[in-house]
């Protein structure tokens, strides 16, 4: 199945940093600065993704988003 192609493709923004990059990132502020950076569709335990969810309210309000 190919992707369908648009005369406005090239103007399609790219992401600035790609997910294997963000990885790193991620790794590297938990090893040098002890910062953890998680999102809830990370865990696949509903519970887990409940407890990431309420500590990120209890710290810095709900999300905008729902």
């Amino acid at each position: 199945m190919s992707e369908i192609q648009s005369h406005l493709a090239r103007y399609q923004p790219t992401p600035a940093i790609g997910k294997a990059e963000l990885l790193l990132l991620k790794a590297k502020s938990w090893s040098d600065f002890g910062i953890l950076v998680v999102s809830p569709d990370q865990f696949t335990n509903p519970i887990d993704q409940q407890m990431v969810v309420s500590l990120g309210e209890r710290l810095y309000g709900r999300r905008a988003d729902g």
